[in-house]
């Protein structure tokens, strides 16, 4: 019964500097459209040589170092003109013989993101020898709150 209380306030305590609460009237949103054309993906393999992933660095110069510390960073793939979908995704795509599934994920740096596509081929795919092709054009909207 003791234990049972012991975790049950270990859950229940917080420390109030966890939380930032501020409030501030300047909140400012900046957004940028970006284009990733199928020629400026870059293909990275793996520590260990086998597969890998593509990426594009971005340049975002309003990403300073007042956002990167308590700013907020979202970036969204465009799927047509109408649908806007939050990375990270995860979607399975067949080119109507393979299946596989790609995730599209970004981290960001001050100055800067990278956007990731990273392909997973199904085990009986990778015994048919079966590559997916590299990423096609893409667009993105990188949103930042300041």
């Amino acid at each position: 019964m003791f234990t049972l209380l012991a975790i049950a306030a270990g859950f229940s305590s917080c420390d109030d500097d966890y939380w930032n609460t501020e409030t501030r009237e300047d909140v400012e949103w900046t957004t940028q459209k970006v284009t990733v054309k199928e020629r400026d993906w870059a293909y990275q393999t793996n520590h260990s040589g086998s597969g890998g992933y593509y990426f594009a660095d971005i340049k975002v110069h309003e990403l300073d170092g007042d956002v990167f510390r308590r700013g907020l960073v979202c970036c969204y793939m465009y799927d047509g003109d109408d649908l806007q979908i939050p990375l990270p995704c995860t979607r399975t795509i067949s080119d109507g013989t393979h299946e596989w599934q790609r995730t599209i994920d970004f981290e960001f740096y001050r100055k800067g993101i990278t956007i990731y596509v990273t392909d997973f081929i199904p085990q009986s795919e990778a015994n048919a020898n079966f590559e997916p092709d590299e990423p096609e054009e893409m667009r993105f909207r990188i949103a930042l709150l300041n």
